[in-house]
């Protein structure tokens, strides 16, 4: 199941890609997202590295949803319908 998402995820992603349009009336978001790539990416992937997947890697996926599902990020909210809220 985890492949699959992924697998849409990418084939949307690529679609993206090659639908990208020069967003020409903002040419300083452009370079700002830009020289944000050139500082997180390989300069050879700095164009392409938010739209295309490498290989799929399902324990990698696995590990990180685990770790966002930890019960020290939970947040738990308890309420009825006698509850009514005091803005103070």
């Amino acid at each position: 199941m985890l492949h699959d998402m992924w697998a849409e995820k990418q084939a949307l992603a690529d679609i993206g890609f090659r639908f990208l349009e020069d967003s020409a009336s903002s040419p300083h978001s452009n370079i700002f997202h830009l020289s944000h790539n050139l500082n997180t990416y390989p300069p050879e992937e700095v164009l392409s590295a938010d739209y295309l997947f490498k290989d799929y890697d399902g324990l990698i996926v696995y590990d990180y949803l685990t770790d966002l599902l930890d019960p020290t990020n939970m947040v738990i909210m308890i309420g009825d319908e006698t509850y009514t809220f005091k803005n103070n």
